[in-house]
């Protein structure tokens, strides 16, 4: 099943190249924060369809401290509010 909101899924939406490794993040009460889950570290497969995050979202860790990504953070699409992977990928990755 896809869900896809307009609001969190605005750019292009394409495959995941390889295995990646994700976070597993809850969107919170305020709409434009994803907060990383307890144990939230994961793979996501090859073949996952993913789309760029847009810049007004933030993301933090369990102590609300904001973790920037260290290429560009994109979202798996096919994932159901409030719950989504968070992938960090390389700006050398990114098509």
């Amino acid at each position: 099943m896809i869900i896809i909101k307009e609001k969190l899924f605005a750019g292009k939406i394409q495959p995941l190249s390889k295995d990646f490794p994700a976070v597993q993040v809850e969107r919170t009460n305020h709409m434009n924060l994803l907060r990383i889950m307890d144990d939230g570290l994961c793979m996501v497969n090859k073949d996952t369809l993913i789309t760029e995050l847009p810049n007004h979202y933030k993301i933090v860790d369990m102590e609300d401290h904001e973790v920037k990504p260290t290429g560009k953070f994109f979202i798996c699409v096919e994932s159901i509010d409030p719950y989504y992977f968070v992938i960090d990928l390389p700006i050398d990755l990114i098509k």
